[in-house]
């Protein structure tokens, strides 16, 4: 696809790199020569000096003739007004990155009033993140399918799981309503089958039902709920996490050092104890018993704090930690630092759900994909379908078909209900399908059985 992108910031530079990567002709448009030559020399991308608001300057970037349009600069207005005047120019898909609240709230009358196809917050992607992660504890990841209604949750095998040397015909007898997806394994990506045997230092994916998620971490000795939640930093991403967890029930505590903001927090939420102060303050910590929280969220504005804060709650012996963290490089380091804890990437994450979107949209010509998503972590993807009345599939149990090598069926929604599917379920007319795989070139419900 021919893909015009605006800004070369954290997002913009992100999505330079994987759009490219996967084979899509981009152009970039940025104001400054220094950072437009940067990328030019880094990546593979053609590019266009000037503000991407500006006609004339869309025009010599293709813009009329571009399949999707992305507006990625750290300012609002210019994303907004860039991306109206794309879709004007004849951009096929137009999106418009937005942050500041007043225009967050109102995402979705602006974007249709002006004709924008999508608009997305980084801050708010990352709030959304951090809550399917305080809602599944035990989780490295959780990726969301069919509208939320989907979860799939990585986990690890450690030595003293009751996972480890535990075969997944068993696995699926003691919990009926969970299937494993994928299995990643000494870097190496398997769809597993009945008879595979989960290892030591595994990372599993796997689907069902919370309640027996919920078991699972319980016997699994972890946290099965969190209780309590310590968040150093108040900016934007913890008002909106805030937001999303009011009706959880949760205990939270906020400590924020800037006077005006934690005043402002303590007003917008009477439920939450807010604290000024500085969240680094190691003594402040302890009065305020981090040893004591299920889980420490770190969101201050600087990345090197923000590690130093998570590696001071594991010490205190804290279950759940979780890690903001905006420059890339510094992640594989991070994840040896803090073992089996989850980071939060705001650019990242945005930049993956673009990625998804332009991968949905690519495959969606000429093929029956309702979306398509590339697994964080492994090397699997996942297909998403809707069951049509001339699927051939339709009526025979899911033991009699004959599905290709590295391949499964995880999950099926039927009637808004998510079944986990058995060798004995079938296919309904109606039905969305979400299938996990290695195989490429599927674009039809049917191509997942051998021919």
């Amino acid at each position: 696809m021919k893909i015009v992108i605006v800004g070369a910031g954290k997002v913009g530079s992100i999505l330079c790199q994987d759009l490219s990567r996967e084979g899509h002709s981009v152009t970039l448009i940025e104001k400054k020569e220094s950072l437009l030559e940067s990328m030019l020399e880094k990546h593979e991308i053609l590019g266009v000096r000037g503000n991407g608001s500006y006609y004339d300057v869309q025009i010599e970037a293709g813009v009329d003739s571009a399949d999707m349009f992305i507006a990625a600069t750290p300012h609002d207005k210019t994303n907004i007004i860039s991306a109206v005047i794309a879709k004007r120019i004849g951009a096929k898909y137009t999106m418009a990155r937005v942050r500041t609240p007043e225009h967050a709230v109102h995402m979705g009358f602006v974007k249709d009033s002006l004709g924008i196809d999508s608009m997305i917050n980084p801050d708010l992607d990352a709030a959304k993140e951090i809550s399917r992660l305080i809602r599944y504890p035990s989780a490295l990841s959780v990726q969301p399918f069919a509208g939320n209604r989907v979860n799939l949750v990585e986990l690890a095998v450690t030595k003293e799981s009751i996972l480890n040397k535990q075969s997944l015909i068993d696995f699926r007898k003691r919990y009926n309503h969970l299937l494993v997806c994928i299995v990643v394994r000494d870097n190496q990506t398997i769809i597993p089958r009945g008879e595979t045997v989960l290892m030591e230092d595994d990372h599993i994916f796997l689907t069902g039902k919370p309640q027996e998620l919920g078991l699972l971490y319980r016997h699994m000795g972890t946290l099965a709920r969190i209780r309590s939640l310590l968040i150093i930093g108040g900016g934007r991403i913890c008002t909106y996490v805030l937001d999303l967890l009011k009706e959880w029930g949760i205990n939270i505590k906020v400590i924020e050092q800037d006077k005006t903001i934690a005043f402002q927090l303590a007003e917008s939420y009477p439920d939450v104890t807010v604290i000024h102060g500085d969240g680094t303050d190691q003594n402040l910590l302890n009065a305020e018993n981090i040893h004591r929280y299920d889980c420490v969220l770190t969101l201050t504005g600087i990345d090197e704090e923000n590690i130093l804060l998570s590696l001071f709650a594991q010490s205190c012996g804290v279950l759940r930690l979780i890690t903001k963290v905006n420059r890339t490089n510094l992640l594989q380091i991070l994840r040896e630092a803090i073992n089996q804890q989850s980071i939060i990437t705001p650019a990242g994450i945005t930049a993956d759900y673009i990625v998804h979107l332009a991968r949905a949209i690519s495959n969606s010509e000429g093929s029956k994909v309702e979306a398509l998503y590339r697994m964080q972590n492994s090397d699997a993807q996942a297909l998403q379908f809707f069951v049509e009345q001339k699927c051939l599939l339709i009526g025979k149990p899911l033991k009699a078909l004959k599905i290709r090598k590295n391949t499964i069926i995880s999950a099926i929604v039927r009637n808004q209900q998510v079944l986990v599917p058995t060798g004995n379920d079938a296919l309904m007319a109606g039905d969305h399908v979400v299938v996990i795989t290695l195989e490429e070139n599927i674009f039809d419900l049917d191509e997942i059985v051998q021919q």
